[in-house]
């Protein structure tokens, strides 16, 4: 899993230095038949981000796949693929300066930052067999508010779906 993951990251990834959110994008394996998967299996029995995170992407994950002709098999079943996903942000914060009006109405500098938070979302499948990826789909957006990264959390599931919606590559 890992080694599939180091493998497939810096392609998927190569563009998340633009500032261009929301913008999924997504590997194959170009020799894959998609038409044989007909069923997949959780690769882990818990995501990152503990139950607050991975209850609502799980859900969301299984019903996009479901909507696209993927059956969710039980622990110790054949599944054609296992599905893993990874969560992660990063916030930048910046040294600056905000203005401000005195009480008497002069504008006046004060110390401050500016906070760049960045969130990801990937999604990867492999064979059971050899752990060969694949699909891969993944997602980053940024946000520049306070809450930005309360948003993006509360927002995880739609950003499920909205990689997945890219299974099966046309």
């Amino acid at each position: 899993m890992r080694k599939a993951l180091l493998l497939l990251l810096p392609g998927l990834l190569a563009g998340a230095t633009v500032l261009e959110a929301a913008k999924v994008r997504t590997q194959h394996d170009p020799k894959a038949d998609f038409s044989s998967f007909q069923t997949y299996r959780w690769q882990k029995a818990e995501g990152p981000g503990g139950p607050e995170l991975d209850g609502p992407v799980r859900a969301a994950a299984n019903k996009e796949l479901a909507e696209r002709g993927l059956r969710l098999v039980a622990e110790g079943e054949k599944a054609d693929l296992l599905l893993a996903y990874n969560a992660g942000f990063a916030d930048v914060l910046v040294a600056g300066f905000s203005l401000t009006v005195d009480w008497w109405g002069q504008m006046v500098a004060v110390p401050g930052g500016d906070s760049n938070v960045s969130a990801g979302l990937l999604f990867l499948m492999t064979r059971p067999e050899g752990g060969e990826p694949v699909w891969a789909g993944a997602l980053i957006v940024r946000g520049t508010t306070e809450s930005a990264l309360q948003i993006m959390r509360d927002r995880a599931p739609k950003y499920a779906r909205k990689i997945l919606s890219n299974y099966p590559p046309r």
